[in-house]
């Protein structure tokens, strides 16, 4: 009986051992499993940071891209409106000059028809002043004419008169010659 139960020890004992060694056993697989997923785990997380990690950067470059594309458009924008009021600039200082020549033009225009008024008006007086000469002079060869007209009808008026004082003489001798 004692034999019994020593064998039936031993036998508990070694089914209990080959269960420590079991549960042993399926203790390290369970630790070997564990540290499987964990790694597992740690790789899935490392992926995981580096695929964010990845996209993190892709999504700064695009920023950064399309901050840059904006700073691009901005300064072709602001090179446009530059440009545009350049032009516009320009475009008043232009017409701002042909205001300016127009004006001018204008004032010269102005000069030269005061000075062709100026001009008329002194040649007016001149034809005037030349006419005024001619008819003085026509007056003055007029009354010359007639002073020589006047001399000479006194002339002749004389002649005939000293003519007939000689033929009254001549007669008036030839009357006391007869008698």
């Amino acid at each position: 009986e004692r034999k019994e139960r020593e064998l039936k020890q031993k036998e508990q004992q070694i089914f209990i051992e080959q269960q420590e060694k079991r549960m042993n056993q399926q203790k390290f697989e369970a630790e070997q499993k564990i540290m499987m997923i964990e790694a597992e785990e740690k790789r899935l997380q490392e992926e995981i940071e580096e695929k964010l990690k990845r996209e993190q950067e892709e999504r700064k470059k695009e920023q950064e891209k399309y901050l840059l594309q904006l700073e691009l458009n901005n300064k072709r924008a602001q090179q446009v409106a530059e440009e545009k009021k350049r032009q516009e600039q320009e475009m008043i200082e232009r017409q701002l000059e042909a205001e300016k020549l127009q004006q001018e033009l204008k004032l010269k225009q102005e000069e030269a028809e005061r000075k062709l008024e100026v001009a008329r008006v002194e040649r007016l007086r001149k034809e005037q002043l030349l006419l005024e000469q001619q008819l003085e002079e026509e007056r003055r060869l007029d009354e010359e004419r007639m002073r020589i007209k006047r001399e000479e009808e006194e002339r002749l008026r004389k002649l005939e008169l000293e003519q007939a004082l000689e033929r009254t003489r001549r007669e008036e001798e030839q009357e006391r010659l007869r008698q």
